[in-house]
């Protein structure tokens, strides 16, 4: 469900002009930005301190999901 309501608002997004957007849907983003453009950095929390990062990754464009019992 997640992914296919990123990839429709992805879609609506472009089709409305934009160039570049981070459509976030809590535990799955994803990444509309042009070829050549800077990486986005998504953060990830740690599961029991929330405002603790534990992990960045460097998303160019697609889809990133995580999973977890927080």
């Amino acid at each position: 469900g997640k992914g296919a309501g990123l990839d429709h608002a992805l879609a609506a997004l472009e089709a409305a002009g934009a160039t570049r957007a981070l459509v976030d849907l809590g535990g799955q983003v994803a990444l509309l930005a042009p070829a050549g453009d800077e990486p986005a950095r998504i953060g990830v929390a740690h599961p029991d301190r929330r405002d603790e990062l534990v992990l960045e990754i460097a998303l160019a464009s697609g889809s990133l999901a995580t999973s977890g019992n927080a």
